[in-house]
């Protein structure tokens, strides 16, 4: 079936191609319009790619340990966004008003995500679940709009 539709609509490319060079009125553009249109016309998905750097110092000079990253993984990461997400390790730096320069080991969770407030609800609380579970550890929140989002998989 989807062989034949593919023949289809080249036998249509083919034949608007001839048409529109011999300019022959015979009004085979509107059937070809009608073959080659889709059946359902959906609005285009706007696309997020949200990164959330998290930090891993502890108050007092202890660090998150990896243990605990995992559960937290588990427990929050994974439940609010089952469909998938990176995680990578990164080192980070700050500056403090006071001019003191703050190094710290960071994990990193990106997500490309289509834009939707439900979306936002979700990563606002995995913040705060962070932030509740490891001492009000350092949190950054970024999101920026994906010009183009392609997804490969079987």
């Amino acid at each position: 079936m989807k062989r034949k539709i593919v023949r289809m609509a080249w036998v249509a490319l083919a034949l608007s191609l001839v048409m529109g060079a011999y300019d022959l009125p015979c009004g085979a553009d509107r059937v070809i319009a009608a073959v080659a249109a889709p059946a359902v016309v959906t609005a285009p998905v706007e696309w997020v790619k949200t990164e959330i750097y998290f930090g891993r110092d502890l108050p007092g000079g202890q660090e998150i340990s990896r243990w605990a990253w995992a559960d937290f993984m588990d427990k929050v990461l994974t439940p609010h966004f089952p469909k998938g997400l990176t995680v990578y390790e990164a080192y980070g730096q700050m500056q403090h008003a006071d001019g003191r320069i703050e190094k710290q080991s960071t994990w990193v969770v990106a997500v490309v995500h289509p834009k939707d407030p439900a979306i936002d609800k979700a990563i606002q609380e995995i913040i705060d679940a962070f932030r509740k579970q490891f001492s009000r550890a350092q949190v950054m929140h970024v999101s920026t709009p994906v010009i183009s989002a392609r997804f490969y998989a079987d």
